[in-house]
């Protein structure tokens, strides 16, 4: 007999059922528009992640995008963008690092 949790909602559908992996947040941080840098995060060693980054206080005179981010091994690295002959460009940024376990 399997263990576990399953939570139901009132229409029956499986809300959680802990025998799926469910993501879990393991860094955050926030980057300031422009900048560029790096960060290892051995929380994501060996396992499936994802990286979620989300523009703080958009301005009205730039792009509303966020930096530039990638996550490569245990590497989070981030970058402002450049589009064309346009100056380089990203507003602060906060950024959320999730694994799978």
């Amino acid at each position: 007999m399997a263990f576990g949790l399953k939570v139901w909602d009132a229409n029956g559908n499986i809300v959680i059922d802990t025998t799926n992996r469910l993501p879990r947040l393991v860094y955050t941080q926030y980057l300031v528009a422009g900048s560029s840098g790096s960060v290892d995060i051995p929380a994501v060693a060996d396992k499936s992640a994802f990286v979620v980054a989300n523009c703080v206080n958009p301005s009205i005179n730039r792009a509303n995008m966020p930096l530039g981010v990638k996550l490569v091994s245990t590497t989070l690295s981030w970058y402002p963008r450049q589009e064309g002959m346009t100056p380089e460009f990203g507003e602060d940024t906060l950024v959320f690092v999730f694994i799978y376990d």
